[in-house]
């Protein structure tokens, strides 16, 4: 079981390029996005193509309620540029989601900023 501590490379939001993310993800993964100054955990979510929901949903803006949600987070007042992002490749990577949120709510109390509707 992975913990929120166990993700070390953080990369700012503003420098992620596709030679950063593999190519190769069969499983999927598990990422979160944090702020870079203080390390406020933003958003923690799953995905089968880290790709995909890097450049072309979250900064590309295309997609479904939640990732206009949070791609209007990222570019209100340059916001993007204070973010950075870590993930996890996981086989299991629903459950693992739901273990980080509930370890996150168990420790502050509510899940992450961005993952309340």
């Amino acid at each position: 079981m992975i913990k929120i501590n166990d993700y070390q490379n953080w990369i700012p939001l503003s420098k992620l390029c596709l030679a950063d993310i593999p190519s190769n993800q069969d499983g999927g993964c598990v990422y979160i996005l944090r702020k870079r100054d203080d390390h406020e955990i933003l958003y923690i979510g799953e995905t089968g193509n880290l790709r995909q929901r890097m450049f072309r949903n979250y900064i590309g803006g295309t997609g479904g309620g939640t990732t206009q949600r949070i791609h209007g987070y990222l570019f209100d007042k340059n916001t993007y540029k204070n973010i950075e992002v870590a993930w996890v490749e996981s086989l299991d990577r629903k459950p693992q989601e739901s273990i980080l949120l509930e370890e996150h709510r168990l420790k502050y109390g509510r899940l992450p900023r961005w993952n309340r509707r």
